[in-house]
């Protein structure tokens, strides 16, 4: 409505945009790129597969500190440096990165009085305003091949005949798929995963669902902190998270169990949880549960049989990313993975580094073929309940 109400006063697009869109959009911008600078700090797993040795990011200097050359008091002090600095740089941006959903933005869109522009100029604006639908067009079609790629060149290799990963591939076959099923390891790694992933999504949503309901329906000192602290996880860099949860574990003998991994991943999964929850919850009308209550159902009945069920697409999506922050998980299982716990993405990374072979595209078939298969059925059930169209 704003950006209607500037071009129904005369306001060209471009005008618009930079008076009214861009001031407006200027926080989700920040904490955007706040959000992706933090998470390149500490990334890892690019870095280790593509980059020269040269190209030594502090992430794969702790890595290696462990791992390796078993230097704890060296991967601690990096661990501590990078903490230090995610954490100033939140501090610095704090009200854009830990906003809650319902805190108002600071009003005023800043005025830019912009000077009338030469003939010239204007010939071109109006041209480049011509010209932006197509524009926007191709930038948004570059951007999806860019991102599908990936996904058709690892669909493909999953079907390859080829004894090691090659692209093209020379022909195709169930050879790999075979294969796959037919190894033990790899189907151990992936109940494993599956197992600690599931139950960790369980136990997060079993924390963060009250936490969400704490945070958008309470009103006292301190919530800024609570959703600060829900969304930690997300925000600090995992290779601190993980040399963490390595040194807990190995101090109560449990590096490598169930345990330890499950522990981690409802850490990180909480925070999808806390955010997707917290988000569906301040859309939701409390008069339906407020009359819930007041046809004399408990608050706990009125929530079990009012709210979830017209937020279950909600608990769906949120069960769903906080299983796959776990099942995706690479780097954390570095640190915590044991011959008596190995992870398939421990599996998938070991075959990279080690063997090369198309069995890990075969993997990530299996996954996308998953995903598919969700989707389709969350869009079949919105389907099967839209209301039949009214007849005449």
């Amino acid at each position: 409505e704003v950006l209607l109400a500037g071009l129904s006063l005369g306001g060209s697009p471009a005008s618009v945009f930079l008076t009214v869109f861009l001031p407006l959009s200027m926080p989700g911008v920040t904490a955007g790129a706040a959000l992706v600078a933090l998470s390149a700090v500490g990334f890892y797993i690019t870095p280790a597969l593509l980059g020269a040795p040269g190209d030594y990011l502090i992430a794969q200097a702790i890595e290696v500190r462990v791992s390796t050359l078993a230097e704890f008091d060296g991967a601690a002090a990096l661990a501590w440096l990078l903490l230090a600095l995610v954490l100033a740089v939140l501090l610095l941006l704090r009200r854009h990165v830990v906003a809650l959903p319902d805190d108002v933005a600071p009003a005023g869109i800043h005025r830019c009085h912009l000077p009338p522009l030469p003939p010239a100029l204007g010939v071109l604006k109006t041209a480049a305003e011509r010209l932006a639908p197509m524009l926007l067009w191709g930038l948004s079609s570059g951007l999806l091949v860019f991102l599908l790629a990936p996904i058709a060149v690892v669909l493909l290799l999953a079907f390859s005949n080829a004894p090691y990963l090659s692209f093209p591939p020379p022909s195709y076959s169930l050879r790999w798929l075979k294969a796959f099923l037919a190894d033990a390891r790899w189907i151990e790694a992936l109940g494993f995963s599956l197992g600690v992933a599931g139950t960790a999504a369980f136990t997060a949503l079993l924390v963060g669902t009250p936490y969400a309901l704490a945070l958008t329906r309470g009103r006292f000192a301190g919530r800024r902190l609570l959703w600060l602290l829900a969304a930690l996880p997300m925000i600090l860099p995992h290779i601190v998270l993980g040399l963490g949860f390595f040194f807990t574990a190995v101090a109560l003998g449990l590096n490598g169990h169930p345990v330890s991994f499950w522990l981690a991943y409802t850490v990180i999964g909480l925070p999808y949880i806390v955010i997707i929850l917290v988000a569906a919850l301040n859309r939701f009308d409390q008069g339906l549960e407020r009359a819930a209550n007041g046809l004399g159902a408990h608050p706990v009945v009125a929530f079990a049989t009012v709210t979830l069920p017209l937020l279950s697409t909600a608990f769906a999506s949120a069960f769903l990313f906080a299983f796959l922050a776990g099942f995706d998980d690479l780097i954390i299982g570095l640190f915590l993975s044991s011959p008596r716990g190995t992870t398939l993405a421990i599996r998938i990374w070991e075959d990279i580094r080690l063997e090369i072979s198309p069995k890990t595209a075969v993997v990530g078939m299996l996954q996308v073929s998953l995903l598919a298969v969700c989707l389709f059925s969350a869009l079949l059930t919105r389907v099967l309940r839209r209301p039949p169209a009214p007849r005449d």
